[in-house]
């Protein structure tokens, strides 16, 4: 039962340095998450902007293809 102990205590420092890597992953993959974000707003706000200015209702892309 104590090696169990001493193996976990041991892995602490290999399972600390996995985390904070994990969570800098995180933040970088959250802040790419957001630039996309920012980008399909700017889109959809280009595509509307084009829409309202050919009178144009609504598009049909139910199938994939515009």
């Amino acid at each position: 039962m104590e090696d169990t102990g001493a193996t976990t205590v041991q892995q602490l420092p290999l399972l600390i340095k996995e985390w904070l890597s994990t969570e800098d992953e995180l933040r970088a993959l959250s802040a790419a998450v957001r630039e996309k974000r920012k980008r399909a707003t700017m889109v959809r706000g280009m595509i509307l902007k084009i829409m309202n200015g050919g009178n144009i209702g609504q598009l049909n892309i139910s199938s994939g293809a515009v």
